[in-house]
C-alpha cells in the first residue's frame, strides 16, 4: 500500500486569482486547535449543576447525564446494590431507600454488570 508524505498537497480552493493549496499536516494542525478550542475550560466559565436524579437517603449518588461505577470486592453485593438502583429508577420512585426522580422525558436505563471467571 503507498502511504503518502504529511506535507502532500490534499486539497485545492480557487479564491479568485490565488490558488491555496493546504497539506494534510496543516488540515491536522487546524483539527487539533478546533478541538483544543472546544475543550478548552477558563475560569471565566459559568457551569450549571445537573439535576439530582439518584439519592440514597439524604445522600446524592447520581445525577442526569453522568454515570456511576460500583466497584468493591467479590460477593460484596454489588449487583444486589445496582439492581435496587435500577428498580428505582424504573418505578421512579423509592425502593430500599434509594429513590430515584428522572424527568418524564429521560426515562432509557441502561445497566451493565461484569463477570469474571
Amino acid at each position: 500500500m503507498l502511504s503518502l508524505p504529511l506535507n502532500w498537497p490534499v486539497v485545492k480552493q480557487e479564491a479568485g486569482d490565488n490558488a491555496m493549496v493546504t497539506t494534510k499536516e496543516q488540515n491536522s494542525e487546524k483539527d487539533i486547535n478546533i478541538l483544543w478550542e472546544s475543550a478548552r475550560l477558563r475560569v471565566t466559565d459559568e457551569f450549571t449543576e445537573p439535576p439530582e436524579v439518584l439519592n440514597f437517603g439524604d445522600s446524592v449518588i447520581g445525577t442526569l447525564g453522568n454515570f456511576s461505577a460500583s466497584t468493591g470486592k467479590a460477593k460484596s453485593k454489588k449487583t444486589f446494590n445496582g439492581c435496587a438502583i435500577v428498580a428505582a429508577a424504573i418505578v421512579n420512585g423509592t425502593v430500599l431507600r434509594y429513590r430515584a426522580t428522572f424527568p418524564p422525558n429521560k426515562s432509557n436505563i441502561l445497566f451493565l454488570t461484569a463477570i469474571n471467571k
